[in-house]
C-alpha cells in the first residue's frame, strides 16, 4: 500500500487508473468474503440439520426403549388375560391371532344360530302374511263376483220382464203353416197341369219360323234389287286389289331392309318373324335391365356403406383429438400417463413421511421441554443445564415447535395439490385407454374404407357398361318396335286384299247364277203378308205371357206367406228358449250369490285367527331378536378388545424389529463435529479477510478525497479559460452590433409580425375545423356503435354460419338422397312380402274359381319416386285385370279382410290387435266358412305372440261358431239396446250359448 502511495504521488496523470484498479481489487476481496460467508451459511445449516438428526435419531432411541416397555407390559396382560404359558414375543403374537380367529368363528356360530331361529319365525310370519293376502284377494274376488251376480240377476229380471209370447201363440202359428201348404199344394198341381211353360216355348217357335221367313223375303228383294250395279262393283273392286298389292309390296321391301340394318340378318317375305324378334329382343332388355338394376342397387349400398364407413372415420378421427387435446393438456404427452401418475404417486409418499416425520419432531421439541424444566437437562445427550443454558434451549425448542406447523401446513399444501393432480390424472386413464381403442378402431376403419372404394370403383365400372349395353339394346328394340307399326300396315294390306278378293268371286258367283224366278212386286206382297201374321202372333204371345206372370205371382205370394209364418214360428221358439235360459242364468246367479256369501263369512273368520298367530310370532320375534342382539354386542365388544391387543403387539413387533436409532445416532454425531470444526476453520478465515477490508477502506477514503481535490482544481482552470474566450467574443459581437441598420431590422420585424399574426388566423380557422370534424367523427362513430356495434364480429359469425349451413345442406341432401334409396328398397320388400302373404291368405280362403290369386300394384305417381299409386289386381292364368268395377260385393269384402290380415303380419309387429267390423258381409257360404277357418288359422299360428288380439263384430253367430271360438277364449260381450234406445254391454260365457 505504501508504494502504491508512493506512485501516486509521483504520477498523478495515472491517478484515475490506479484508484480504479484499487477499486478492482477491493470487490475481488469482497467477493470472497461473500463466497466465505455462504459456505459458512450453509456449513452452519448443515450442522443445524444434523444436530436435529441427532436429537431425532436419541429421541428414536428412547421410543425405541419405550417401545419393548410397553411391549413387555402388553405381553404380560395377554398372559394374564388369557393365560399363554409362552416367553417369546413371537409365541404369545401367534397364540392371541389363533385366539382371535377362535373367537370370530365363535362369533359367526352365535350369529348363523340367532339368525337361523329369526328366519324360522319371520318365515312363519311370512306365509302367514301371504296367507292372510290371498284370503283378502279371494274375499275382495269373491265381492266382486257377487256384485256381478247382483247386476246381472237385475239385469236378468228386467230382461225377463220384457218377454211375450208363449205356447198358445206357436200353436196357432202351425195351423196357419198348414193351411198355407194346402193352399200352396193345391195351387202348385194347377199349375203344373196348365203346363204354361210348355205352351209358352212353342209360340216363341211360331214367332221364331215367322221372323225368319220375312228375313228370307227381305234378302230376296234386296239381292233383286242389287243385281244391276254387281258388274261395276267388280271392275271397281278389281283395281282396288291391284294397288294394295303394289303398296303392299313397296312397304314390305322397306321393312325387309330396315331389319336387315337392325338385326345384321337376312331374311326374306317367307322368313321373317319380327314377332319373334321382339320377344327375343324385349326378353334380352329384360334381362339386362335386371342386371342393370342388381348392379345398381349393389353400387347403392357400396356408396351408403362407403359414406357410413367416412362418416364413422371422422367421428373416431374427431374423438380422437378430442381426448388426445385432453391428454395433452394434463399431461403434454399422453404415452408418459402411467410413468406421471408413479412419479406423483412416489411424490405424495415422500410427503407423508416428511410429514409424519414434522408431526414427531412437534413431540420430541415438546417432550425435550418438558424433560429440561423437569430434570433440567438435554433428553438427548442427557447433560446437565444451569438457568440460563435452560432458558436458552427452551427457547430454542419453543422456536422450532412454533415454526414446525407452518412448515407441516405448507407440506399439507403441496401434499393436497399432489393428491388433486394425482386424482386428475387417474381419472385420464378410462380417456387413455378410450384413445387407445378408437386408435385401433381408426386403423380398421381407414382399411374397410380402402376395401371399399376399391369395390365401388369396381361396381361402378361394370355399372357403367352395362348401362351402354341396356341402351343399344333399348335402341334396337325401339326400332324394332317402329318397324311392327309397319308391318301392321302391310298386314291390313294384305288383309283388304284379301277381302276384296273374297268380294270378287262373290260378285263373280253371283253373276254366273241366274238369281230368283219371283218378281219384286210379289216378293213385297208377300213380305206384307208376313208382317201382318208375325204381329198376331206376337200379341197372342204377349197376352199369354202376361196370364203366365199373374199365375208366378200368385204362387209366389202363396210360397212368401208360409215363409213368413214359417219365420214367426222360428222367432217365437227363439224367444220362449231364450226366456229359458235367462230363467236358468238367473237362478245360477242367485245359487252363486248365496255361494259367495258364504265364502266371504268362513274367509272372515279364517283371517281373524290369522291377526292372533300373527301378534303372537311378532312378539317372539322381537324377543328372539333382542336376545341374539345383546349376546353379540358383548361377544363382539370382546373380540374388539382382542384385535386391538394384537394390532397394538404387531405394530410394536414390527416398530422394534425395524429399529435403526443407535447407527442413525452414531453417524449423526460424527457430521455434527465434522461440520462444526468446518464452521471454526471458514469463522477464522472471514475475521482475517475483514480485517484486511477495514484497513483498506481507511486508505481508499484517503484517496477519494485527494482524487476529488484534483478533479475541483482541473474544473476550475478549465471554467477560466472558457470565460476568457467568451469575453473577448462579446466584444467582438459588440463591433459588429454598431456597423448593421437598425431601421431594416425593425422593418423586417414588423413583416414578420405581421405575417405570424395571418399564419396564427389560418390557424385557428384550421384548429375550429378540425374541432368540428372531430366531433363529426365522434358523433359518427357512436352512431356508428349503436348501429354497427361489433360489426366484423358479428360478420365473423354469420359467415361461420352460413358456410356451416352450406355443409349441413349438403350433407343433408346426401342423407336425403340416401333416405330416398332406402325407402324405396324397403318399400319394394314389404310390398313382395305382402303380396305373397296376400296369395297364400286368397288361396286357401276363396271357393271360387273364377280368380286365382289377388295381388296389390303400386305404380310411380311423381318423378321422384316418393308417392306410388296403389290398385288391387285380380290374376286368372297368366291374364291380370284391376278389381274395381270387375267384381262382386263378396269378393270385395274378402279381399278387405285379406289385405288388411296382410298389412297387419307384415307392419303390426308391435301392435298385434286386428279388428274386423262385420266381416261377412256380401260373403256366401262357402267363402264365409272359408273366411272362419282361415281367421281360426290366422289365431293358431299368432295365439303364441304376447301382445295379438282379434276382435270380431259381427251379428253372424253360425261364423263364430264355425270359428272354433271356444278353443281360444271363454267370454264374448253381447251388446243390446234398452227402451230407452242405451247401449248394454253384457259379458257372457261362450258355453252357455250354442251358436
Amino acid at each position: 500500500m505504501k508504494k502504491r502511495m508512493r506512485s501516486w504521488k509521483i504520477c498523478p496523470c495515472h491517478y484515475s487508473e490506479k484508484v480504479e484498479g484499487e477499486m478492482e481489487w477491493y470487490q475481488r476481496s469482497e467477493n470472497e468474503i461473500n463466497s466465505l460467508n455462504s459456505q459458512l451459511q450453509i456449513t452452519r445449516q448443515k450442522n443445524s440439520s444434523f444436530l436435529a438428526i441427532v436429537g431425532q435419531a436419541r429421541a428414536e432411541v428412547k421410543l425405541h426403549e419405550e417401545r419393548l416397555q410397553e411391549r413387555d407390559r402388553l405381553m404380560k396382560e395377554l398372559k394374564s388375560i388369557y393365560g399363554y404359558d409362552i416367553q417369546s414375543s413371537e409365541g404369545v403374537y401367534e397364540a392371541h391371532s389363533l385366539k382371535i380367529k377362535s373367537l370370530e368363528a365363535e362369533w359367526k356360530s352365535i350369529k348363523q344360530k340367532n339368525e337361523h331361529g329369526i328366519s324360522q319365525i319371520s318365515s312363519k310370519i311370512e306365509n302367514i302374511r301371504a296367507q292372510k293376502s290371498f284370503l283378502m284377494q279371494e274375499r275382495q274376488q269373491n265381492k266382486k263376483r257377487m256384485a256381478v251376480f247382483e247386476n246381472n240377476i237385475n239385469s236378468l229380471k228386467k230382461r225377463l220382464s220384457e218377454f211375450e209370447g208363449n205356447f198358445e201363440d206357436i200353436s196357432a202359428l202351425e195351423v196357419s203353416i198348414a193351411d198355407a201348404e194346402t193352399a200352396l199344394s193345391s195351387y202348385r198341381s194347377e199349375y203344373v197341369k196348365s203346363d204354361w211353360e210348355s205352351k209358352l216355348t212353342a209360340m216363341k217357335q211360331e214367332l221364331r219360323e215367322l221372323n225368319e221367313s220375312y228375313q228370307n223375303t227381305v234378302e230376296l228383294v234386296h239381292k233383286a234389287a242389287s243385281q244391276a250395279n254387281d258388274r261395276a262393283k267388280l271392275s271397281m273392286l278389281r283395281s282396288r286389289k291391284l294397288k294394295l298389292m303394289e303398296q303392299k309390296q313397296s312397304l314390305f321391301d322397306e321393312l325387309i331392309a330396315e331389319y336387315t340394318e337392325i338385326t345384321r340378318e337376312k331374311v326374306t317375305s317367307e322368313t321373317i318373324d319380327l314377332a319373334s324378334s321382339l320377344k327375343t329382343l324385349s326378353a334380352n332388355v329384360d334381362k339386362l335391365t335386371l342386371e342393370e338394376q342388381r348392379v345398381s342397387k349393389e353400387s347403392t349400398e357400396l356408396n351408403l356403406k362407403l359414406t357410413l364407413a367416412y362418416e364413422r372415420n371422422e367421428s373416431i378421427a374427431e374423438q380422437l383429438e378430442e381426448f388426445d387435446a385432453q391428454l395433452k393438456s394434463s399431461t403434454g404427452n399422453p404415452d408418459q400417463l402411467s410413468s406421471e401418475i408413479e412419479e406423483i404417486e412416489a411424490q405424495i409418499e415422500e410427503q407423508r413421511k416428511d410429514l409424519h416425520s414434522l408431526q414427531f419432531g412437534v413431540l420430541f421439541y415438546e417432550r425435550a421441554i418438558k424433560v429440561s424444566d423437569e430434570k433440567h437437562a438435554c433428553q438427548l445427550c442427557r447433560r446437565g443445564l444451569d438457568d440460563s443454558e435452560r432458558k436458552e434451549f427452551t427457547k430454542y425448542c419453543n422456536s422450532m415447535v412454533l415454526t414446525i406447523p407452518s412448515k407441516a401446513q405448507d407440506l399439507e399444501k403441496e401434499l393436497t395439490q399432489l393428491e388433486t393432480t394425482l386424482n386428475q390424472l387417474r381419472s385420464l386413464l378410462p380417456i387413455q385407454e378410450r384413445y387407445i381403442a378408437l386408435s385401433s378402431d381408426l386403423e380398421k376403419a381407414k382399411k374397410e374404407i380402402a376395401e371399399l372404394e376399391d369395390d365401388f370403383s369396381s361396381v361402378s365400372k361394370k355399372h357403367k357398361e352395362k348401362q351402354a349395353s341396356l341402351e343399344l339394346e333399348k335402341e334396337k328394340l325401339q326400332k324394332l318396335t317402329a318397324l311392327s307399326s309397319k308391318m301392321s300396315n302391310v298386314d291390313r294390306m294384305r288383309d283388304e286384299a284379301l277381302t276384296t278378293g273374297e268380294s270378287i268371286r262373290e260378285l263373280e258367283t253371283t253373276l254366273s247364277n241366274t238369281g230368283t224366278a219371283e218378281t219384286i212386286e210379289s216378293l213385297q206382297e208377300k213380305l206384307k203378308d208376313l208382317e201382318t201374321q208375325t204381329s198376331q202372333k206376337r200379341e197372342e204371345y204377349r197376352v199369354f205371357e202376361n196370364a203366365f206372370e199373374d199365375a208366378k205371382k200368385q204362387l209366389v205370394s202363396l210360397e212368401s206367406k208360409k215363409s213368413e209364418d214359417s219365420m214367426m214360428l222360428r222367432e217365437t221358439k227363439l224367444r220362449l228358449r231364450e226366456k229359458q235360459n235367462i230363467q236358468m242364468n238367473l237362478n245360477d246367479n242367485k245359487s252363486n250369490l248365496e255361494e259367495g256369501e258364504i265364502a266371504v263369512q268362513n274367509i272372515n273368520k279364517k283371517l281373524s285367527s290369522n291377526d292372533e298367530e300373527m301378534q303372537e310370532l311378532d312378539k317372539q320375534l322381537n324377543s328372539l331378536k333382542n336376545e341374539a342382539q345383546d349376546e353379540l354386542n358383548c361377544f363382539s365388544e370382546k373380540l374388539r378388545i382382542a384385535r386391538e391387543q394384537y394390532t397394538k403387539l404387531q405394530s410394536l413387533m414390527v416398530a422394534i424389529k425395524n429399529d435403526t436409532s443407535a447407527d442413525a445416532l452414531k453417524t449423526a454425531e460424527e457430521n455434527c463435529e465434522q461440520t462444526s470444526s468446518q464452521i471454526k476453520n471458514f469463522e477464522e478465515k472471514i475475521q482475517e479477510k475483514t480485517n484486511e477490508r477495514a484497513e483498506f477502506e481507511k486508505k481508499l477514503h484517503n484517496l477519494k478525497d485527494n482524487e476529488r481535490n484534483i478533479a475541483d482544481n482541473l474544473r476550475y482552470r478549465r471554467l477560466k479559460q472558457q470565460l476568457s474566450q467568451s469575453m473577448s467574443r462579446l466584444q467582438q459581437l459588440k463591433k459588429e452590433l454598431q456597423n448593421v441598420d437598425r431601421e431594416n431590422f425593425m422593418l423586417n420585424s414588423q413583416n414578420l409580425k405581421e405575417k405570424y399574426g395571418q399564419l396564427n388566423a389560418k390557424r385557428a380557422g384550421f384548429l375550429g375545423e378540425c374541432r368540428q370534424l372531430e366531433g363529426q367523427i365522434a358523433h359518427n362513430t357512436r352512431e356508428l356503435q349503436i348501429d354497427y356495434k361489433d360489426a366484423k364480429e358479428r360478420y365473423r359469425r354469420q359467415l361461420i354460419k352460413t358456410k356451416t349451413l352450406d355443409k349441413a345442406n349438403e350433407d343433408l341432401g346426401k342423407y336425403g338422397r340416401a333416405l330416398d334409396n332406402a325407402i324405396m328398397q324397403f318399400h319394394s320388400l314389404k310390398m313382395n312380402e305382402v303380396n305373397r302373404i296376400i296369395d297364400e291368405a286368397w288361396k286357401q280362403t276363396y271357393c271360387g274359381t273364377d280368380i286365382d290369386t289377388i295381388l296389390i300394384r303400386s305404380d310411380n305417381e311423381t318423378k321422384g319416386n316418393r308417392s306410388y299409386n296403389y290398385r288391387v289386381c285380380m290374376v286368372k292364368g297368366d291374364a291380370e285385370l284391376d278389381m274395381r268395377g270387375r267384381c262382386s260385393a263378396g269378393q270385395k269384402v274378402l279381399a278387405c279382410i285379406i289385405i288388411r290380415l296382410a298389412l297387419a303380419e307384415c307392419f303390426g309387429i308391435n301392435c298385434g290387435i286386428l279388428a274386423l267390423d262385420e266381416p261377412t258381409t256380401n260373403l256366401d257360404d262357402e267363402n264365409i266358412c272359408s273366411l272362419a277357418q282361415s281367421l281360426a288359422r290366422i289365431v293358431e299360428f299368432r295365439r303364441r305372440q304376447r301382445n295379438f288380439q282379434l276382435i270380431v263384430i259381427t251379428h253372424d253367430e253360425r261364423f263364430i261358431r264355425l270359428m272354433n271360438t271356444e278353443s281360444y277364449c271363454d267370454y264374448y260381450y253381447r251388446v243390446t239396446r234398452d227402451e230407452n234406445q242405451n247401449s248394454i254391454i253384457l259379458r257372457e260365457l261362450i258355453r252357455d250359448h250354442n251358436f
